[in-house]
C-alpha cells in the first residue's frame, strides 16, 4: 500500500474529526482491521480488508458483497 495515500487518509480522519473506529462501525467493518490497514500492516487482497481499502479510497476496485459476487461475470 502506498505510504503517501495512507498518510493522506489518516490526515483526512484527523482533519474532519472522525474517529477510525466510528467510520469503521458506520461501514460495517472491523475497527482493528481498519487500523491495521491505515498503519500499512494489512495486504488488502480479498475479503473485508479489500472492501475496506476500496471504501477508504486506497485501492481501485469494487467492494462486492461475497454473496452477490458472480465469478462467471468475468467471462462475459
Amino acid at each position: 500500500m502506498d505510504k503517501n495515500k495512507l498518510a493522506k487518509v489518516r490526515d483526512g480522519f484527523r482533519l474532519h474529526g472522525v474517529s477510525v473506529s466510528g467510520w469503521a462501525k458506520a461501514n460495517n467493518l472491523s475497527a482493528p482491521l481498519v487500523h491495521r490497514i491505515l498503519s500499512g500492516r494489512a495486504k488488502c487482497v480479498r475479503g473485508e480488508s479489500h472492501r475496506a481499502a476500496v471504501l477508504l479510497g486506497l485501492k481501485a476496485g469494487k467492494a462486492a458483497d461475497p454473496s452477490s459476487f458472480d465469478p462467471s461475470a468475468a467471462l462475459r
